[in-house]
């Protein structure tokens, strides 16, 4: 697999993870943008739409373009649900196919169907494509019908991402603050306000955020401890570094130290 395929996987996979010049090298791959890859969220949604247990098995089998005609069979049957758009235009993005899906998740939000999902998925197209004012603009529709403070936090989280990739770096540091008060018992809300933190030479604060992060039960484990290391060899303590690394898997540890060396991008 050739570098740009890898990396627009880890974008995907980690919900475009990567910050690009918007933030800096060092912080390649620190960021999450949402809390499921597409995949997933396909997956969770067929469990609960009328798409038939033929076409639920091919989907959580990963056999997504096989399960294409279950998903038009759904469109078919009733037309006139908005469902069916929200499904096959996730399908549709798995399936590398952008603007079919975009297509569908407006013919989604013209029936008035789950318009968080469907804001929430063109944010991501938009996002990919590196059209941030588009991305910006579908972000702000999610917050405005999350539905509950712990979707609302994703999407601060979501937006905090856009405005580290426009390079407004105080309106992220407000976005992923919102998103710590609303949801303050979560990992990675403290992972990446602190890797803000380190992007702004402000190593203190986020030591003192990956600290927090690690208070909580997460897979952030060994990456907070990591993170951390970084923050604490910015501060001078490599007493305190030393012994985050000894916690830290030694594979997980290699990757990570290789991505935060200063001004180093990832192998081309």
């Amino acid at each position: 697999m050739d570098s740009s395929k890898r990396l627009r996987q880890l974008r995907v996979t980690e919900l475009c993870s990567g910050l690009g010049s918007g933030i800096g090298p060092a912080l390649c791959l620190l960021f999450v943008l949402s809390p499921m890859t597409n995949s997933e969220a396909l997956a969770q949604r067929t469990k609960n739409s009328a798409l038939s247990s033929a076409g639920q098995s091919l989907v959580l089998s990963g056999k997504f373009r096989q399960a294409m005609p279950y998903f038009q069979k759904e469109i078919e049957n009733d037309p006139k649900d908005p469902s069916g758009y929200l499904d096959r235009g996730l399908l549709l993005y798995q399936l590398e196919k952008p603007d079919e899906a975009l297509q569908d998740l407006d013919q989604c939000i013209a029936l008035k169907g789950n318009l968080v999902e469907a804001y929430s998925f063109k944010c991501r197209i938009y996002f990919e494509r590196g059209q941030l004012d588009k991305a910006l603009e579908y972000c702000n529709e999610c917050l405005k019908y999350a539905p509950d403070k712990h979707r609302k936090s994703d999407e601060l989280r979501t937006r905090g991402k856009i405005y580290c990739e426009m390079h407004q770096d105080q309106k992220a540091l407000a976005d992923f603050s919102a998103a710590t008060a609303l949801q303050p018992d979560i990992a990675i809300n403290y992972r990446q306000r602190g890797n803000l933190y380190m992007h702004l030479k402000q190593y203190d604060k986020a030591a003192a955020d990956y600290t927090k992060g690690l208070q909580y039960k997460s897979n952030d484990v060994d990456i907070l401890h990591s993170l951390r290391a970084q923050a604490y060899e910015k501060l001078g303590r490599k007493d305190l570094a030393a012994q985050d690394r000894q916690k830290t898997n030694s594979s997980v540890m290699n990757t990570w130290t290789e991505l935060m060396q200063d001004g180093q991008k990832p192998a081309k």
